[in-house]
């Protein structure tokens, strides 16, 4: 899609769009295809949606137990999955539920994992947090 179209069905300023598109393509969101000067999606939104697909006949089979669980305790019931395939990565560090989940998880497997704070603001985290 053309970034002066994404601007403009969003009503969003198109030096905004770049901005936005630019991170987007360094997270693995979007990629450019300069050949066509257009923006189509990249691996990172095809392993989130691949990660959705995969997840959907759990979600279905966990809803009416946590909507029990949710009644029978009167508090929110959730479910999360950290891991989502053999092979495919999202960082846990990047979402809500990753992050409640480390929380929780020993002082000692975080740091083994997150070597430093920068290591929380880095996509991939394994050789990048270690190397710094």
């Amino acid at each position: 899609m053309l970034a002066s179209r994404i601007g403009k069905e969003l009503d969003i300023p198109r030096s905004s769009i770049y901005d936005l598109l630019r991170v987007m393509e360094e997270n693995g969101f979007v990629q450019h295809l300069r050949e066509e000067g257009r923006f189509g999606l990249g691996p990172t939104a095809l392993e989130i949606g691949s990660a959705y697909s995969h997840h959907q006949a759990l979600t279905s089979a966990g809803r009416p137990l946590l909507a029990s669980l949710g009644k029978a305790t009167g508090e929110s019931a959730h479910l999360a999955v950290l891991v989502t395939d053999v092979g495919v990565q999202l960082p846990s560090h990047l979402t809500a539920s990753g992050r409640a989940i480390l929380a929780a998880a020993p002082r000692a497997h975080v740091r083994a994992l997150y070597p430093n704070a920068a290591a929380f603001s880095c996509r991939h985290v394994a050789e990048e947090s270690r190397n710094t």
